[in-house]
């Protein structure tokens, strides 16, 4: 047989891992029955998802043209709900409507109430319009500080507005009971009672949840519905303070509990949507005492294992782009994914992939067609017909699954490349934010003036007609998949002592060649010995690097994806000595901050790029010509970037455009510790300066403090060598500043709580500004005091810190380094600690300099003057 005609075969598929059943709150069990009893009694065969009956041939995406083809009855309910018809408005009963969960409670006093046309005899929507109020507690102390720089009110305890509308949506006993109870109050049953158009309000809302916001509720309502005991809400309110926000719960999610402020970004030309993130927590039932989230990692269901043949051959409508001219490739997806469900009652898939991709189709393994629901968002707007739909669907299986069950389900679909595979969104996957190790058989049938690596190893090709066939295996598991691929290529490999072999990939076409290909070899020789000197080998055997048209790198295990810019000369490609090592080097670093030590959430996920980008500065500091003074000029670019400032725009480690100038926006940013939300609407890219580069500096002062502490450098190298050696894999915000405090007890700093400086750096966002100032008092006045084991004091210097912009119990320690005048150095550990600090600086011998904040260990904002040459007189002043 043709082994590009056979289909797909599972291989090399990974232990099922155990997880907990799901706990049933609040009635979920009772919505389940209900949901039996208003459906078709076809709903508990064997042959449908519970609730929607059979699941007949039908086209697979919701929204297109269904004519001549049997409709299933989810289809058609959620068909029903994109209609969005309503009853006619009521008055609000007396006593009012009183809506809770986890800790939100809606309570409609007087107005007009709406209620959405049911499902399956389930009431999953209501719009209001009145006077109403909204409040919800807050118990996690960091989000709670967060909400109030978003909000504005410094003394705001918990969510506490009044409202005039709200558009609400739910699936679960605790809204869908009390809307039920209203309508049976009410009398509504008959579908004539539901055939009224939505108001104009609650239509602009449900089209900024799709087009802005990429959610689909109608299709997870339906997903939670099918699913056992699963809850959904998502709500929209006007609150008299602030304006829409959108709260959201999603039992799917790790943190479920979601409450965002939509904006638009008003300092841009296009005013881009944008919603600002102001809370996120977990469920009650699973948070910490503290209210702080809980272990749990969530998910309901995590893909194992891809089988896909994947079509390169037919060109797509995109022009050539790139420094490589590459022209993009209308790829064409066919195969097997296989999730494993993580909880007893499954009855759907929420499935993430690329919205660009069309004509999606999903199947059993035998081609019986299943329904998938994805909001076709080209049909709302003139300008988005290119975009086929949502990047999240819903795929209903014909029977729910229990815990530990695999689900086989083969996907077709198109999707326009141009010359690789962006990491994840190629592929049907979870949408948990934990991607689990996956096994993976990727076959590819190129062109024949066309090349393709792919993660894993390639097992076996074949050349036939002007086309390459090629298969490409992961038997041993890995978290992220993805292929590269080049017309007119060229393989250059490489081996270096002490490293795994390496490989550099990409086209010679348009303004590359075989000679800048191999050229590239020094950005990344360097870093691979650097780090594996430092850091151990690295996770695999052998390294692929590929260059791709983008602006952006990616990194897998043991393959790389990296911007063709970096093959560019001159001032479009940053020529400037060290950039470019630097980021290679935190791509390669990624091999060790990311992939052989996993974030444990996307709250610790700043551990893997500010670890990344830290060790890779460390290697231009080492391999690099003049790498002191270029580690100096990082962690100058990274500080002024934090503080908004653009005094070093000239340091080509510099990216101005991330900073964020107006100080009143710059107070509003997130903390580290929220992850890829730390953002703002007028700082959409925060998030990359928070967790890149202020995480960075956060692993810079633990170094320097240590460094201080120690004399060397080697006791934080080898904490860092703990953290990869960690058979746990996994690392987390608390586990590294555990790590950080042992370290620092053993080496006699336990005066230093690291508990205190990430609960300041980490976990809030403020950054103190000092105003320093150092003097020199009268020499003669100190000679003959005893301070500690001195006998005399031959000098002192007083340190003056004015400490602004934070807390009052702000506190830091800065290193203070003298040096003398036959050129020895004495460092000290200072603490800065409230609004003022005066701290006398004895030595038993006159120092020729002093310098306060040395290396700039702590990025805080200096004003005044840091550093003193003393020739006895005084000097620096406020």
């Amino acid at each position: 047989m043709d082994q590009r005609q056979r289909g797909p075969s599972l291989v090399g598929c990974e232990e099922l891992l155990n997880a907990t059943w799901p706990r049933v709150r609040g009635g979920g069990l009772a919505t389940l029955l209900l949901l039996f009893a208003v459906a078709d009694p076809a709903a508990t065969s064997s042959t449908g998802p519970p609730g929607f009956g059979p699941s007949n041939a039908s086209p697979s995406n919701a929204g297109q043209s269904n004519a001549g083809q049997t409709e299933s009855p989810a289809l058609a309910a959620y068909n029903d709900l994109l209609e969005m018809r309503f009853s006619a408005p009521f008055d609000v009963p007396d006593g009012g409507i009183i809506l809770q969960l986890e800790g939100a409670r809606w309570t409609l006093s007087s107005g007009k109430v709406r209620l959405q046309r049911p499902v399956n005899g389930l009431y999953t929507g209501l719009a209001f319009e009145g006077e109403a109020s909204f409040e919800m507690d807050v118990p996690d102390i960091f989000e709670l500080q967060q909400l109030r720089r978003f909000s504005r009110e410094e003394e705001l305890s918990k969510v506490e507005s009044a409202l005039d509308r709200l558009y609400l949506r739910a699936a679960g006993p605790e809204i869908t009971a009390p809307l039920a109870q209203v309508a049976a109050d009410l009398g509504l049953s008959g579908a004539g009672d539901f055939v009224q158009a939505a108001p104009s309000w609650v239509e602009d809302r449900r089209l900024r949840w799709v087009l802005h916001e990429h959610q689909d509720a109608d299709a997870r309502i339906l997903a939670a519905l099918s699913t056992f005991g699963e809850r959904y809400l998502r709500a929209d309110q006007r609150l008299d303070e602030h304006g829409w926000t959108t709260l959201a719960f999603d039992a799917r999610e790790r943190e479920e509990i979601r409450l965002t402020r939509p904006t638009r970004n008003n300092q841009s030309v296009m005013k881009q949507f944008f919603s600002e993130t102001w809370l996120q927590m977990d469920q009650q039932s699973d948070r910490q005492a503290d209210g702080r989230p809980g272990e749990q990692r969530g998910g309901f269901s995590a893909l194992r294992h891809l089988d896909f043949a994947i079509d390169l051959t037919e060109l797509g409508k995109q022009p050539a782009t790139g420094f490589g001219q590459s022209h993009s490739i209308n790829t064409r997806f066919d195969g097997l994914a296989r999730f494993a469900s993580k909880r007893d009652g499954l009855g759907s898939l929420v499935v993430q992939l690329d919205p660009r991709a069309e004509d999606l189709h999903a199947t059993t393994p035998e081609g019986r067609e299943l329904t998938v629901l994805r909001f076709p968002r080209g049909q709302l707007s003139n300008h988005l017909e290119s975009e086929s739909g949502l990047r999240r669907f819903v795929v209903l299986l014909h029977q729910p699954v229990s815990n530990g069950e695999m689900v086989d389900l083969r996907f077709s679909y198109n999707l326009e490349l141009v010359n690789y595979a962006p990491a994840v969104s190629w592929h049907p996957s979870s949408t948990d934010f934990m991607l689990e190790p996956v096994t993976a058989a990727l076959e590819f049938t190129t062109r024949g003036y066309y090349d393709v690596f792919a993660t894993g190893t390639k097992t076996a090709e074949q050349q036939r007609a002007g086309e390459s066939w090629s298969r490409w295996e992961v038997t041993d598991p890995t978290r992220i998949l993805g292929f590269s691929f080049a017309r007119f290529a060229h393989a250059a490999s490489f081996e270096w002592e002490g490293v795994p072999p390496v490989t550099i990939f990409g086209t010679t076409a348009g303004y590359l060649s075989a000679v800048r290909i191999e050229n590239l070899q020094r950005f990344f020789k360097d870093n691979l010995q650097c780090l594996t000197e430092s850091l151990g080998p690295p996770p695999s055997d052998n390294l692929l690097v590929t260059l791709i048209a983008a602006g952006h790198s990616q990194s897998f295990e043991g393959f790389i994806q990296v911007t063709e810019n970096i093959a560019k000369k001159g001032a479009l490609g940053v020529a400037v000595h060290g950039t470019k090592e630097l980021h290679a080097g935190h791509e390669i670093a990624h091999q060790w901050w990311g992939h052989q030590v996993v974030p444990e959430s996307d709250r610790d996920v700043w551990l893997s790029e500010s670890l990344a980008e830290y060790s890779a500065a460390q290697c231009v500091r080492t391999t690099v010509d003049g790498g002191e003074r270029l580690f100096a000029r990082v962690i100058d670019a990274f500080t002024n970037e934090v503080h908004g400032s653009t005094a070093r725009a000239w340091n080509p480690f510099a990216r101005p455009t991330l900073a964020l100038f107006n100080s009143y926006e710059r107070k509003r940013m997130p903390p580290i510790s929220h992850g890829w939300r730390a953002a703002t609407t007028n700082n959409p890219y925060g998030n990359l300066t928070t967790l890149y580069r202020k995480g960075a500096l956060v692993v810079h002062m633990a170094d320097e403090l240590l460094r201080v502490q120690t004399g060397s450098r080697d006791a934080f190298e080898r904490l860092l060598i703990d953290l990869v050696n960690d058979p746990s894999d996994r690392l987390s915000t608390v586990h590294f500043e555990r790590a950080l405090q042992t370290t620092f007890d053993q080496h006699g700093a336990s005066q230093i709580d690291w508990s205190v400086l990430f609960d300041q750096w980490v976990r809030t966002a403020e950054v103190p500004t000092w105003r320093v100032a150092i003097n020199q008092p009268d020499p003669e006045a100190d000679r003959g005091r005893a301070v500690g084991s001195r006998s005399t004091v031959q000098s002192s210097v007083l340190l003056e810190v004015l400490q602004e912009g934070v807390a009052p119990e702000f506190l830091s320690w800065v290193p203070v380094v003298a040096t003398f005048d036959n050129g020895d150095v004495e460092e000290r550990l200072v603490k800065i600690a409230g609004a003022e600090t005066r701290v006398a600086l004895a030595y038993d011998r006159q120092p020729q300099r002093i310098d306060f904040n040395h290396r700039g260990a702590v990025p805080a904002k200096m004003k005044g003057k840091t550093n003193i040459k003393i020739a006895g007189q005084r000097n620096g002043t406020w």
